[in-house]
């Protein structure tokens, strides 16, 4: 279940394409009294959920028509965004803040913006010869620095990268530049610490903080049985050498050519790790975005 902040007192749970579950449920967490409600659910167990602009969108991950919904409040509950324009699956999305918006690529190489900054009604627009998305897993954006931050599914190590929505001579184009961070200790080691590429999530806390939870798995992947399943919570900060938050798109392609892609630096600060023992229901694991809230 991804949980995600709706307002200022409530935070929401959501099923998604990686809960494995038959039936598609929501929870509504009441951050004051720690009171847990029943949510209006998604229409869909595949989806793949992000935040965008104080609301939740989901898209289809598992099929070749997919569709998407939005998740405006607990009141007005979920609603329908416009059918994607390709009959493909989606491989990877993105949120989109600049655009209130999704990034996603399908696996044809195609890549895609769902603009909902569009007077009246939200809109796709392709974005041919664009790369696709550059990770392979979970990505999230820090509006301070402007970037989205990934924890790599193979060495464990810190990645950002510059996303913009360009204007073309025909039609727009996404450029991307991927920014080296100064990280000299992985925030996981998968080969030392017996884990799995899906046992990490990279959450931004905001004004540069980051924090990363993972999941112990034994030797043979399964989860840590009857005593407990030790948890991992790292939490550090970007330090970035550009002004956070006062950079524009349109300045940073101006920077990048007057001094190159790879002038901007940013470096990793742990303030704190801590293993944490959690038990969860009878015969499964404890939810990693759960963790988070207790």
């Amino acid at each position: 279940m991804a949980f995600f902040k709706a307002g200022s007192k409530r935070i929401v749970g959501v099923t998604g394409k990686d809960a494995g579950v038959v039936e598609a449920e929501s929870v509504v967490i009441d951050a004051g009294t720690w009171e847990v409600s029943t949510g209006p659910p998604p229409s869909s167990t595949e989806y793949g959920l992000v935040e965008v602009s104080g609301k939740i969108l989901a898209a289809d991950m598992l099929t070749e028509d997919p569709r998407c919904e939005i998740f405006r409040s607990v009141t007005a509950g979920w609603s329908p965004l416009p059918r994607p324009p390709f009959r493909d699956r989606i491989l990877t999305l993105a949120a989109h803040p600049p655009h209130r918006g999704l990034l996603v690529s399908t696996d044809k190489g195609e890549t895609y913006l769902l603009d909902r900054r569009r007077r009246g009604r939200s809109a796709w627009v392709a974005l041919p010869g664009s790369a696709a998305l550059p990770w392979e897993g979970h990505a999230v954006y820090a509006k301070d620095h402007g970037l989205w931050f990934e924890v790599s599914p193979t060495d464990g190590r810190l990645r950002a990268h510059d996303l913009d929505v360009a204007p073309g001579a025909g039609a727009p184009k996404l450029e991307h530049a991927t920014h080296r961070v100064s990280d000299p200790i992985p925030v996981i080691t998968p080969s030392s610490r017996g884990a799995t590429p899906q046992s990490a999530r990279l959450v931004y806390l905001g004004s540069g903080n980051f924090c990363v939870v993972q999941a112990g798995v034994d030797r043979d992947g399964a989860r840590a049985g009857g005593g407990g399943c030790p948890v991992t919570v790292t939490v550090f900060r970007v330090i970035d050498s550009e002004t956070p938050g006062t950079t524009t798109p349109a300045g940073r392609r101006r920077r990048r050519r007057e001094r190159g892609m790879n002038a901007r630096w940013l470096c990793r600060v742990n303030l704190w790790s801590r293993t944490y023992i959690v038990r969860g229901a009878a015969g499964h694991g404890p939810s990693l975005a759960g963790v988070l809230w207790m």
